[in-house]
């Protein structure tokens, strides 16, 4: 398995997607207002599994077009699709925490 395949994904018209976030119904990163819920699309750019012993995360970061996110699975170990150049969309509350939009 390659981990780094990207799929281009491609809009109703066929032409490919420039920037996952401009679909229908998502925010993009730079407009999203902090603490409030919002929806964003793009592409996994990082996984990062944290096997800790008191509670294991799966840290995905995604690139909407505008910025990153650091999205956060806690207690997961592994989720089955999330890997580096797939499409998601993601939907809760965005927070700040020192320069990550999380």
């Amino acid at each position: 398995m390659n981990l780094f395949r990207r799929s281009l994904r491609r809009d109703a018209t066929g032409a490919p997607m420039r920037h996952p976030s401009l679909r229908t119904g998502c925010t993009t990163l730079a407009d999203a207002p902090i603490g409030r819920m919002v929806k964003i699309g793009g592409d996994i750019v990082s996984v990062i599994l944290r096997p800790e012993t008191t509670v294991q995360a799966v840290e995905a970061e995604v690139d909407d077009g505008s910025g990153r996110l650091a999205v956060v699975w806690l207690g997961r170990e592994r989720i089955r699709g999330i890997e580096p150049g797939r499409g998601i969309t993601v939907e809760g509350r965005v927070v700040r925490d020192k320069s990550v939009w999380r």
